[in-house]
């Protein structure tokens, strides 16, 4: 939100601006119908009047969007791929009695969400650990402070959900050990491991 939006409401053939997330209180926006144009923004200012901009409508209709249940029995999918999505990345993950989700970390670049879809798992955090329950949802800032690790320290399986955006380049710091994954790319040729002394 820290942007200016456009939001288009097919069913109302409207469109509502945000002009910035800023600023406390409610945030003002305008909305309008999409047919609401004024003649002289064509040419205004050139001495000549230009025709009209076609106005291309939202179709009717639009093929269905791909569906994943993520309670489904499986131990690890990857769920951005089958929806077809480009900024946002989710994995699901089973993690069994004592097993952890990956080395604790933080990234550059990218934002993380959590949410717990069954079990009992523990998040590693800066200021400590805490025990999670099923529908819990954390979020893990990019930077130091939103370092993090999963670990399931129960006796029953725990399945999580890993949400990520997917920007570019994304850094990432591993402080147990101070190794540095560094992808500047979407492939694996854009992939580095830098050493560096353990904090």
């Amino acid at each position: 939100m820290g942007a200016p939006i456009l939001a288009v409401y097919p069913d109302s053939d409207k469109l509502a601006t945000v002009p910035t997330g800023e600023g406390e209180g409610e945030i003002d926006y305008l909305m309008v119908p999409r047919d609401a144009g004024v003649d002289y923004w064509y040419g205004e200012g050139d001495g000549g009047r230009l025709e009209a901009a076609e106005v291309v409508r939202q179709p009717d209709s639009a093929p269905s969007q791909p569906v994943v249940n993520a309670l489904s029995d499986h131990v690890e999918v990857r769920l951005g791929p089958q929806l077809g999505a480009s900024l946002l990345s989710a994995v699901v993950v089973d993690l069994d009695a004592g097993e952890e989700s990956a080395p604790y970390h933080y990234q550059y670049g990218r934002e993380q969400w959590v949410l717990v879809a069954d079990g009992v798992p523990s998040v590693r955090h800066p200021e400590g650990e805490d025990a999670l329950a099923a529908g819990d949802v954390m979020c893990f800032p990019d930077g130091p402070g939103g370092a993090h690790q999963v670990i399931n320290r129960s006796d029953q399986v725990a399945r999580v959900l890993f949400l990520s955006t997917t920007g570019l380049p994304a850094n990432v710091g591993y402080p147990d050990s101070g190794m540095w994954l560094m992808r500047n790319t979407s492939d694996e040729d854009g992939v580095m491991v830098h050493p560096g002394p353990a904090q």
